[in-house]
């Protein structure tokens, strides 16, 4: 019996990054077969994992030692499976020692120092990786989805459903200076105080405007966006929620009143419970977007979407409003807002997801999104 041994040093890999959950195997591998492999379960970056792999080369017809041993590292595959994976090689040297007796025979192979690139791979690939106190939000399932748009279609929520959030006539004419980069950066951390003024909704009873007296319906590109917002924040608070507009709105031009198709193409949030800055910029990026008011900004297709003043008498410091077009292609439009429900295996600290699927990950990490999809082959 042969014993290969070594250690397995990650001391290169940032703490945020390295996942002491996940397991390592480091195999002895001759071309492509696998002669011996262990299972590292490293609990700390900073301490150094001795490995020792017994083998036998007679159990695969050798008489003496190959001419040629690599240590193979990957994620905690199957031994079997191990070669298929992404791994990292490192060639044995074994000079002097082709003629060596076998039995008994002890072949150091050092230090193995993976990288921060290739731990990553095994992580991504293995369907855990850390997210560094982010989140992760994977696609409502189309289930969960088309129940939650029914019940906002029914007779039932749109009973109730009159904005009483007061805005202007035209958005338009309160436009103001382009935010600075930091005044851009302080609407994700800022502690907003709701306007006396703006937050009628929680006590204010609603009351049917005369436009809606004729058939309407909220736009089905809105009732999407609704919907995903609903399954991302299921407790959210709904209080100053609202599409359809009261008599305010019915004696003034709004995307509020049903347009000639019958269409309401305006959805007031209520901002508390949910990310309002995450559901601006999923709406910034949706192509049926208009614009978008919140906290004394406007977000506006007609200044190419960048952050400016919003100068208007309503500071929609309590709820946001989403705009769409006033075409019925921005009105039908199926697409999703990529508003995700928090991946139910996510607890913001460790993501695991299912061997054979491809996921469309939304992670948000220091504030900043990145959409990734991920294709796992294989489970550690």
């Amino acid at each position: 019996m042969i014993t290969l041994t070594g250690t397995l040093d990650l001391g290169r890999i940032p703490d945020e990054q390295f996942d002491p959950h996940f397991h390592l195997r480091v195999a002895v591998v001759f071309y492509d077969q696998v002669l011996g492999s262990v299972i590292l379960k490293p609990v700390s970056r900073a301490l150094p994992l001795a490995f020792s792999i017994p083998f036998s080369p007679a159990q695969f017809g050798f008489r003496r030692l190959p001419a040629a041993l690599s240590v193979v590292i990957g994620a905690d595959a199957a031994a079997i499976d191990l070669l298929a994976t992404d791994t990292l090689r490192h060639e044995v040297s074994l000079a002097g020692l082709l003629h060596a007796p076998m039995e008994g025979l002890a072949i150091p192979v050092g230090t193995l120092r993976p990288g921060i690139a290739q731990y990553g791979r095994w992580l991504v690939g293995s369907g855990c990786f850390p997210l560094a106190g982010g989140t992760a939000c994977t696609p409502p399932a189309g289930g969960d989805l088309d129940a939650e748009i029914a019940a906002l279609d029914s007779e039932d929520a749109r009973r109730n459903d009159y904005t009483i959030e007061s805005e202007d006539d035209n958005p338009a004419r309160f436009v103001g200076a382009a935010l600075c980069a930091d005044e851009e950066r302080a609407l994700d951390v800022m502690e907003i105080n709701p306007d006396a003024t703006d937050d009628r909704g929680a006590r204010q009873v609603r009351v049917a405007g005369d436009c809606s007296g004729r058939p309407w319906h909220v736009a089905p590109s809105l009732v999407r966006l609704r919907a995903e917002i609903n399954l991302r924040w299921p407790d959210r608070d709904k209080r100053s929620d609202g599409t359809i507009g009261d008599q305010s709105h019915c004696e003034r031009p709004s995307d509020h009143n049903p347009n000639e198709r019958g269409s309401v193409n305006a959805f007031d949030v209520d901002k508390d419970g949910i990310a309002p800055m995450e559901v601006v910029r999923a709406a910034l990026l949706h192509p049926s977007t208009n614009y978008v008011i919140f906290n004394k900004t406007i977000w506006s297709r007609a200044y190419g979407f960048r952050a400016r003043q919003y100068t208007g008498a309503n500071p929609h410091t309590a709820h946001l409003h989403v705009s769409i077009l006033s075409t019925e292609a921005a009105e039908q439009d199926s697409r999703g807002w990529r508003i995700w429900p928090l991946a139910a295996a996510s607890s913001v600290d460790r993501l695991c997801i299912d061997v054979g699927r491809t996921y469309e990950l939304m992670l948000t990490l220091d504030g900043k999104q990145f959409e990734v999809a991920l294709t796992v082959l294989r489970a550690h």
